[in-house]
């Protein structure tokens, strides 16, 4: 019920289309976390995803904001030229279509990244460079001078 409410409330054109098995689905989830997910357009009639919306990536290249804001103004770019409501599903589609191959390659730089070794199983990566990540979160903490670089 609260999800249902949430999209009431924040997406209402949006929330009839969510039954309410699919709602409790939703509420059960746990965020994603080693996961990326990417969409195969970025626009749906009059509506647009951007940031995490649309592509979600891992956070290890710092990214995501980053990603959100050139969304932000290449959208901005192509609605600049709409003169009538009709205009705006075309631009949408333009927007996504020059931005979505973009999204994809950071998806697939920011999973890269996780990988310490080709030869090594997926999960063993994640693990190795999660242990990497909170080894020099510590590090850093416990001695700032050796942690940073320094030109």
């Amino acid at each position: 019920d609260a999800v249902q409410a949430a999209l009431l409330e924040l997406a209402p054109a949006y929330a009839p289309l969510l039954t309410r098995d699919a709602c409790e689905r939703i509420a059960k989830q746990r965020p994603i976390a080693g996961k990326s997910v990417k969409v195969n357009r970025l626009y749906h009639e009059n509506s647009v995803l951007i940031g995490d919306a649309g592509h979600t990536m891992l956070n290890n290249l710092g990214q995501g904001a980053n990603s959100a804001l050139e969304d932000v103004g290449l959208l901005l770019d192509e609605l600049e030229s709409v003169s009538s409501r009709e205009e705006i599903p075309a631009a949408l589609k333009r927007f996504s279509d020059k931005r979505v191959k973009d999204v994809h390659a950071a998806t697939e730089l920011s999973k890269q990244a996780f990988t310490i070794s080709k030869a090594l199983p997926s999960k063993l990566n994640l693990l190795l460079y999660t242990w990497t990540y909170l080894a020099f979160q510590k590090l850093h903490r416990l001695a700032p001078s050796i942690a940073t670089l320094k030109p």
